[in-house]
């Protein structure tokens, strides 16, 4: 009887078969050997775990957030049963070899994968929503993640202050650009999660804006409307968009026939005018809330009624930093791994995933000429789950077909002129609950409290004596 098992190979190695590797497009096998060559982390010999496989294994993590470190080993070489039977063998690494392998490789070579991959995806013209007056789309926002609790983590990252005292984990926060049409991340900087939001994101944003290009529009929130920012945005001759404070300053000086009107966006020093430039400023209510909008785009150029309706489009963001948390990252409270160079390690490589799934999507949409918001993120990841360990038993391109097929199954129904308010819903409790000033302040000590005290229990023997 013939055997499933190949006698030349009675143990496999691993790394010689990853799925990723032959199945997406987007993160090819020739980059990632470029940026292990670049940042000098190629490997100098064959070895069990090469650096080129840990790079697809730790983009792979965010994807598994339900498995083990050694289940989403075991889920990378699927394709190594499919190839020579289910009786071939091979070695799982234990988790300190996983960790001192993802330790020896570092950060540097998955931010340079991630500059050499991350591109635009779509052309001039191709999807809704992703282009305006030949200005393409993109999104400029942060977000925050938890990492474990250790030493080493909280010394880097820092805790954010609550109401009731330091948060429960460290903080990595993260400054992401986006383009808005595919929701697929072009650009990020990321460091410390403590101190306040507006200092450690301002900081962080300092440096993105200035890797804009001449033909983007860039969309923010209020959070980054001041002076030394938007001098450093506009010298790169990007196109902004920007919302504005309540409180912030200005000094009007012309109205524009569409209704918007020039000011100037004057630089505080101490309480002092130093300096200011000229801006556009669009002012419209939606029912009870305010918008101010600062832009640098002409009149002629972009009416106030079409910026204000551009700037909604920023919330296309919002929905991408959910895809990250609760589709990617949904089932882990916080990352995993328990280092700062890990940390940022990891969250590179879940980055990197989120655009392997976009281009995925945006592949699939292109086939049949629909706007890729139409499609499902969460039905995207199941399909790549199901889907990538079929490699070994079909072609990766047979697989990769298959998946564009399959993701086009699922589509969300169109939704015209939804909005949705800022609002929390909270659960109806049975007890009323305490304000702020009716909670006791501090931490509750047994020192001063008083504990009634009951007469000593009879022992059994007097009981029935």
């Amino acid at each position: 009887m013939q055997s499933d098992v190949r006698e030349d190979v009675p143990l496999m190695k691993p790394a010689e078969h990853i799925s990723f590797a032959h199945l997406f497009k987007a993160i090819p096998m020739e980059e990632v050997k470029a940026s292990l060559c670049a940042t000098n982390r190629n490997d100098q010999r064959e070895r069990d775990l090469p650096a080129r496989f840990i790079v697809f294994f730790v983009i792979a993590l965010s994807l598994y957030s339900d498995c083990s470190s050694a289940e989403v080993f075991r889920q990378l070489v699927e394709t190594l049963k499919n190839m020579f039977g289910p009786a071939v063998k091979f070695k799982v690494p234990a988790k300190s070899s996983l960790t001192y392998a993802r330790t020896k490789l570092g950060v540097e070579p998955f931010r340079d994968l991630f500059r050499k991959v991350a591109r635009p995806l779509e052309c001039q013209g191709s999807s809704l929503g992703a282009f305006f007056k030949n200005y393409r789309l993109v999104s400029l926002d942060g977000s925050h993640f938890n990492v474990p609790d250790t030493v080493e983590n909280e010394a880097r990252f820092g805790r954010a202050k609550t109401g009731t005292g330091p948060a429960a984990f460290p903080l990595i926060r993260s400054v992401a650009k986006i383009e808005i049409g595919t929701r697929a991340i072009l650009d990020f900087e990321h460091g410390a999660g403590g101190g306040s939001k507006e200092e450690s994101e301002n900081k962080l944003a300092r440096e993105l804006l200035t890797r804009l290009k001449k033909d983007e529009l860039c969309i923010a929130d209020r959070l980054y409307a001041n002076y030394p920012l938007w001098m450093i945005a506009q010298a790169t001759g990007a196109a902004l968009l920007w919302r504005a404070k309540a409180d912030f300053k200005f000094e009007p000086i012309k109205e524009l026939p569409d209704g918007s009107y020039l000011a100037r966006l004057q630089h505080n020093v101490n309480g002092k005018a130093k300096d200011h430039v000229p801006v556009r400023i669009i002012e419209y209510s939606i029912g009870e809330n305010n918008y101010r909008l600062i832009t640098n785009l002409p009149h002629d150029t972009a009416s106030a009624k079409e910026l204000a309706d551009l700037y909604h489009e920023r919330w296309e963001h919002e929905i991408a930093i959910q895809e990250q948390k609760q589709g990617l990252n949904a089932y882990l409270t916080t990352l995993r791994s328990k280092t700062p160079d890990l940390v940022e390690q990891e969250l590179i490589g879940l980055y990197l995933m989120h655009y392997l799934v976009r281009s995925l999507m945006h592949e699939a949409a292109k086939s049949v000429d629909i706007d890729v918001d139409r499609l499902s993120f969460k039905h995207a990841i199941k399909v790549i789950r199901r889907r990538s360990p079929q490699v070994g038993a079909f072609s990766p391109e047979h697989v990769y077909n298959c998946m564009v097929q399959e993701i086009l199954e699922v589509q969300n129904k169109r939704q015209v002129g939804r909005s949705n308010p800022r609002s929390v819903k909270s659960l109806q409790r049975k007890y009323s609950v305490l304000s702020k000033r009716e909670r006791p302040r501090g931490r509750f000590s047994f020192q001063n409290s008083h504990i009634p005290t009951f007469p000593a229990l009879r022992s059994p023997r007097a009981v029935y004596a």
